[in-house]
């Protein structure tokens, strides 16, 4: 925080707006109009005690203890030739400016001099004073706006890596993953899925960044492709049912975390194949997911799924799962829900 240039422009402000009072006044209820010049250098000599004052009231408050009584040498410094230095300007340094602030034309009093300005000085101090109080309060303020924003942007980091490493471990720990790795495949196709897909695992720990609608189809075909690269062309049928209309942008692979599911805990083969149906509407999605119950491991459950949560939050989706397990049949029923007007144009997919 720049503390120079928010007491310099703050300065700048108030003297404006003593000028326009001062001249306000004059023109209401005084008899005799003071020039506008004369006006203008009272207001001034008013915003440099001020901004003076304020500079080592604030370095005062933010110093060590040699800063502070170095600090208060200086405040003290300042009241002691106030009125040597008002003097000097009011009656040597204005009027050689053609700037008289006094009457000429008789003696002047040296005790209503005095009393005027060390009235005008308290006044600025008692300025500079609030307007420190206020600037501590709006640091204040502003630091802790700058570390929540930190502790979000952290919590944001630890959630993607969550994402990630929960995901990379139901991908990579499977033959699927190693061939995303090993492959020496002569298909340019495949080899352009795999860099496409590869990408789509970089962006997985940011689960915040959102895509639209047609970018997240078009992931779930690269995904299709590959899966029946490895499984073969009868493991995975896929329908799927896009109505064309506005749609909301969405955290990337809401569509893929069914099959990320069954790389782990299903059986895939052109015996065993895993049926996947997506109907999607300008204002809903459902996607139904149908597959041969295999765990690879016995760990608990869930995981992935509060994690699916934690990617929907906070994104204006709604999310309601269902999961259904009957004679080795292990089905998984996902609704999403969402109103807004932040909404990006889809046209009828080609899907398949």
């Amino acid at each position: 925080m720049n503390v120079l240039k928010i007491i310099l422009t703050t300065s700048a402000t108030l003297f404006i707006l003593i000028f326009l009072i001062l001249w306000s006044l004059n023109q209401r209820y005084t008899a005799i109009h003071i020039p506008v010049m004369h006006i203008g250098a009272v207001s001034a000599l008013y915003i440099v005690y001020f901004c003076v004052l304020s500079l080592v009231f604030w370095y005062f408050s933010k110093g060590s203890w040699l800063g502070k009584v170095l600090w208060t040498l200086v405040y003290l410094t300042i009241g002691a030739t106030l009125l040597p230095v008002m003097h000097g300007v009011v009656y040597g340094l204005l009027p050689s400016l053609s700037i008289v602030l006094f009457d000429e034309s008789v003696p002047p009093n040296e005790a209503s001099f005095h009393h005027e300005v060390w009235r005008g000085y308290l006044f600025a101090n008692a300025l500079a004073i609030g307007f420190v109080f206020f600037l501590y309060y709006w640091e204040n303020r502003w630091l802790s706006r700058r570390l929540i924003n930190k502790l979000n942007a952290y919590d944001q980091r630890m959630l993607g890596v969550k994402h990630s490493s929960h995901f990379l471990g139901t991908i990579f720990v499977t033959g699927f993953g190693r061939m995303l790795v090993d492959t020496d495949s002569n298909n340019r196709q495949v080899k352009r899925d795999i860099i496409q897909f590869l990408g789509y695992l970089m962006r997985v720990e940011e689960p915040q960044v959102q895509h639209s609608w047609e970018e997240e189809l078009d992931l779930l075909e690269c995904f299709e492709r590959l899966w029946k690269e490895y499984y073969g062309p009868e493991s995975l049928q896929i329908k799927c049912n896009v109505a064309s209309g506005e749609y909301r942008l969405v955290p990337w692979g809401i569509l893929l975390f069914p099959l990320e599911n069954c790389l782990k805990h299903a059986l895939i083969s052109a015996v065993y194949p895993v049926e996947y149906q997506l109907e999607m509407e300008p204002e809903k999605v459902i996607l139904v997911c149908t597959n041969w119950w295999s765990p690879k491991e016995k760990k608990e459950g869930g995981i992935g799924f509060g994690l699916l949560e934690s990617r929907l939050a906070g994104t204006g989706y709604k999310l309601k799962y269902y999961t259904e397990q009957t004679e080795g049949r292990y089905k998984l029923t996902l609704h999403l829900n969402w109103h807004s007007n932040e909404k990006n144009k889809l046209s009828s997919s080609t899907f398949g």
